[in-house]
């Protein structure tokens, strides 16, 4: 911004001026332009103009450099570019996909592996933070947040819980574990099944099974 419309500003990127025939690669996508604004007050600021839609790795470490003959000064700056962290949820509770028998009992985990700590990790039952459980038959799981570093580099921050024996009213539970840090999340529901006795005759032989609430009419005739 000057008294004057600068007609010497130029953009440079890695050396290279932003409108010459040598400007290619990755930048020419930004769609470099020059603007002149005039400002109330009477400065006027020559500008030159720019989006990039995506950063690659093309773009890291790009040196801009942009400078006046006329009023002989320059600004400039380092482009740095972070590889997007490699981040993965789990979670774990009874049985396969959630589904367990009432009157069993499970550890129930949520965790997020990432580069770093992840202070913002946290978990919800039905809806309530686990620290803010109280008065319900998910207090006795509890719930305590806990970090694991591997050898690797990644770090692991865990709420984990201990269910020992399910009942009613913690069928079709909804567990939600999220990141803000991260901005991901993972969740599952718990389907718990009844207790069935089952009487099975094999050769004269009989025994009495308690499983879950199946149809277990065929095959074997029950």
């Amino acid at each position: 911004a000057a008294p004057d419309e600068d007609d010497t500003f130029m953009l440079e990127i890695n050396g290279n001026n932003w409108n010459s025939d040598s400007f290619e690669g990755a930048w020419t996508e930004a769609g470099f332009a020059r603007s002149v604004y005039q400002h109330r007050n009477g400065t006027i600021s020559t500008a030159i103009e720019g989006f990039v839609e995506s950063f690659t790795e093309e773009h890291d470490m790009a040196d801009i450099r942009c400078y006046s003959n006329k009023y002989e000064g320059e600004v400039s700056m380092t482009i740095k570019i972070q590889a997007e962290p490699d981040v993965r949820y789990h979670i774990r509770g009874p049985g396969r996909h959630g589904e367990a028998v009432i009157g069993t009992g499970s550890s129930i985990t949520c965790s997020v592996a990432a580069p770093e700590e992840d202070e913002t990790f946290g978990m919800e039952v039905n809806g309530w933070n686990f620290s803010d459980i109280h008065d319900s038959v998910w207090t006795e799981a509890g719930f305590s947040r806990s970090v694991y570093r591997y050898e690797n580099g990644t770090i692991e921050t865990a709420i984990e819980g201990f269910v020992e024996s399910f009942t009613e009213e913690h069928d079709m539970a909804d567990i939600r574990c999220y990141s803000n840090k991260y901005e991901g999340e993972v969740s599952m529901t718990i389907k718990l099944q009844e207790r069935k006795e089952v009487n099975l005759h094999f050769g004269g032989v009989e025994m009495t099974l308690n499983l879950p609430e199946f149809d277990w009419t065929w095959p074997f005739g029950i």
